[in-house]
């Protein structure tokens, strides 16, 4: 009985060390915050929650940024954003933008783009950093058609 008393204590000590390390490990994650939307079913946070199929949307015809923290702040290898073309209307794309990685409020890394002709199925921008980085903006500057927007963005 006594062994027993023993071995359940040992096994709940592991269990409670296990679950604090778990808990103190910080967790990897994206939080999303944009200069507006087109609707309340195209927020920000669309642009990160891991599906392509959802799209964050600005309203017609303005530009706006898209400023994704990354949490917690690290050294980043790349980032991924992939546009949007708002199915099943397909009339919204972003065409000229700027994505900048910053750390601790200064940018340590910008890229301009133009996108192609709008496309139905738009491919991954990759974006090389190797640096820490706590925020990521998108900026969009252009659109196709009604407006901008992005479908996802990724970090690595």
């Amino acid at each position: 009985a006594r062994l027993r008393r023993g071995a359940l204590v040992v096994f709940g000590l592991v269990v409670v060390v296990a679950v604090g390390i778990g808990t103190l490990r910080p967790q990897r994650t994206l939080r999303a915050e944009a200069s507006g939307r087109f609707t309340h079913n195209y927020p920000a946070e669309h642009a990160v929650d891991g599906k392509k199929e959802t799209e964050w949307v600005l309203p017609d015809k303005i530009p706006g940024w898209l400023d994704v923290q990354v949490i917690p702040p690290r050294k980043l290898s790349k980032v991924r954003v992939l546009n949007m073309h708002n199915p099943p209307y397909n009339d919204r794309a972003t065409k000229d933008y700027r994505v900048e990685a910053l750390h601790k409020g200064q940018v340590v890394k910008a890229v301009d783009g133009s996108g192609p002709e709008f496309s139905e199925s738009p491919e991954w921008v990759t974006i090389d950093l190797a640096v820490p980085v706590d925020h990521i903006r998108v900026e969009v500057k252009t659109w196709h058609r009604w407006g901008g927007g992005i479908a996802e963005v990724q970090v690595e």
